[in-house]
């Protein structure tokens, strides 16, 4: 399914976030989350926030916070391509010749998935383990978390997250990897679901991202679930999310506040999705990622109110705003340009 549009601006590929497949995205991925973030679990919190993928969220598809999900095809929020379960599935049975499912090990059975340990573990990429733990170190707290579990999930995390920002299909299978010999640590369901997000299985991220909220007993994982109902095609289950009374952070508060819009552009319904943008946040000139992305999105919404010279406007600050070329506001509002020009030549 289409991701959602709203939701966070597009992103630059170079940082990499959610996958926004979809060019609608306007500014939000369903994804929304959006950002430009690196490559960390999100209720790692520092870890993830930073870690997550671009996603083009935008029609100037680009980065997205989800980042650009590299043109994820994701284009029915179904879980039938569901890159998650696809491995796992993959070969549960024998195949349509009529075979039982019993039959594993036999010839032709449970194709694509390791049938003992030693497969299972040569099937991932051992130099890849090595590097991430280097070079992608995980949180303290995390890294605690993860002391009762066996020394590999820490590997499978950290290259979870090495992975996501250019391949999140491959990283949810090395997440589920992980979830497999520690199926108990929050830190692991929520990467399993931040996987699943970029992948596209909104279902999954859902399952997942819920799973890690009651293990952790955290509300931060709240925006991402929700975008994630934009993603399946619920606005209304999105916006009954961001209603509740939730405990967030002022980035996580930003993060509903975007999802929340995005999920009333979806209904069509732009002046809703200005007031709720609205407010000090957004009216804050000082350059950051947050300010951009809030900024982008009310530009969105304007234009989708049918105004595009306060559009304009607004896109101009969101890319005054976003010194890092996160977004694609410059492209807009050259886009915008290019529109009057040609609307007035006629």
């Amino acid at each position: 399914m289409a991701k959602p549009e709203s939701s966070r601006p597009p992103q630059r590929k170079a940082r990499g976030q959610r996958p926004a497949s979809d060019e609608r995205r306007k500014g939000g991925t369903p994804q929304s989350r959006s950002g430009s973030k690196s490559a960390t679990p999100a209720g790692m919190q520092g870890a993830a926030r930073s870690a997550r993928p671009s996603k083009s969220e935008g029609r100037g598809k680009s980065r997205s916070e989800a980042t650009p999900r590299q043109a994820a095809d994701r284009t029915d929020g179904r879980t039938s391509e569901n890159r998650g379960s696809k491995g796992r599935d993959a070969g549960r049975s024998a195949g349509g010749d009529g075979r039982s499912s019993d039959r594993r090990g036999s010839e032709g059975s449970d194709r694509g998935r390791p049938s003992s340990p030693t497969a299972r573990a040569s099937s991932f990429d051992e130099d890849l383990l090595t590097a991430s733990l280097q070079d992608s170190p995980l949180p303290a707290a995390v890294v605690e978390e993860l002391e009762p579990f066996p020394p590999r999930v820490r590997a499978l995390l950290s290259a979870t997250f090495t992975l996501l920002p250019e391949d999140p299909a491959e990283a949810l299978r090395y997440a589920q990897e992980a979830k497999r010999l520690a199926s108990r640590s929050g830190s692991v369901r929520e990467a399993v679901g931040m996987a699943a997000y970029y992948a596209g299985d909104y279902s999954l991220a859902i399952k997942e991202l819920r799973a890690a909220t009651r293990i952790s007993g955290d509300d931060n994982l709240y925006p991402l679930i929700a975008d994630c109902e934009r993603g399946l095609g619920r606005p209304e289950k999105a916006l009954e999310i961001a209603s509740r009374k939730l405990t967030l952070n002022r980035a996580d508060r930003i993060e509903m506040r975007l999802v929340a819009a995005g999920a009333r552009l979806d209904l069509d319904q732009a002046e809703e999705a200005m007031r709720i943008l609205q407010g000090p946040m957004l009216d804050d000139e000082q350059p950051s990622e947050s300010s951009a992305r809030l900024k982008y999105v009310y530009a969105e919404a304007l234009l989708a109110a049918g105004r595009p010279d306060e559009a304009r406007e607004w896109f101009l600050r969101a890319a005054a705003a976003d010194p890092d070329g996160l977004t694609d506001a410059v492209d807009r509002v050259a886009a915008l340009d290019s529109e009057a020009a040609e609307g007035t030549q006629a």
